[in-house]
């Protein structure tokens, strides 16, 4: 699941995407090409290589643990494992802009508590800085659960995982029991029969992958080997009930801002700047 998980990041920028209907859509199609020709041989590599499951299973740091079985040299597995280091770091940077132009977007359409704060746009750099720098402090805060609790730590990290298959299942529901005839015109059109079996086959795969992945690792189960995602998931629910008809039901509307506005800012500010350079 991790090689797939920026399969919906450029969807998030699309309001400043000139020709978002191709352009995402392409990204899309590069993700799930590029995801598979890494992830697969990198699986069947692992699978091969790996001689001792338990070794991983309690090691401190599994990927050094697959590395060191794999070429039995510890300077090896070191090297590789501060290169996919390097590699997680550059990702984060495209996971700040990500969940930054989330977090702008909600406040700009008064979602968010404090939208006023983050919906603001930096004059100079013309970004939500306010919105960028929101999921960076939550992620120090929230490493710092590590510390107190790793069980409770990898049950929201796993969280997030399956509420991305959530999140993509919800609206393909909804289509099986409305209709895929409601769709407007599109660039890119699965038809009536392979449009209806993605959405077939998505919805009963996450609702699988959903139940699957609350089942505890390990058998007894103990409060340290716990699965809590469905704690978690449920406390995220009872929360977002509570803000919802407590506060934001009264200010929240939906969408306020023809997206068509954005890309045009965003066409207009990178303009200048290229004829500031070229000055």
């Amino acid at each position: 699941m991790y090689g797939f998980l920026g399969l919906d990041g450029a969807t998030h920028i699309s309001e400043e995407l000139p020709n978002p209907e191709r352009t995402v859509l392409r990204v899309i199609v590069m993700i799930m090409i590029i995801g598979t020709i890494t992830s697969i041989p990198w699986t069947i590599a692992m699978l091969f290589s790996t001689t001792d499951l338990d070794a991983v299973a309690s090691a401190s740091v599994p990927v050094y643990e697959v590395f060191l079985q794999a070429i039995n040299s510890n300077a090896a597995a070191t090297f590789f494992t501060v290169w996919i280091c390097f590699i997680y770091y550059g990702a984060m940077v495209s996971c700040f802009v990500t969940s930054g132009r989330l977090i702008w977007v909600f406040a700009r359409d008064g979602g968010l508590p404090y939208s006023h704060c983050f919906a603001k746009i930096h004059r100079t750099l013309h970004a939500p800085v306010n919105a960028t720098i929101l999921p960076g402090a939550f992620m120090i805060v929230f490493g710092l659960l590590y510390v107190a609790s790793s069980a409770a730590y990898n049950s929201i990290v796993g969280l997030a995982i399956m509420s991305t298959n959530l999140t993509c299942a919800i609206p393909q529901t909804i289509l099986l029991f409305r209709g895929r005839r409601v769709l407007p015109k599109r660039y890119f059109n699965l038809g009536r029969v392979g449009g209806l079996f993605c959405n077939i086959f998505s919805t009963f795969y996450a609702g699988l992958y959903v139940v699957l992945f609350c089942f505890p690792l390990a058998i007894p189960v103990t409060a340290a080997s716990m699965n809590y995602q469905a704690a978690v998931l449920m406390g995220a629910l009872v929360f977002v009930t509570i803000l919802w008809y407590g506060w934001k039901r009264h200010t929240f509307h939906g969408p306020s801002l023809d997206g068509e506005g954005v890309v045009l800012d965003a066409c207009d500010v990178n303009n200048k700047k290229h004829a500031h350079e070229g000055e």
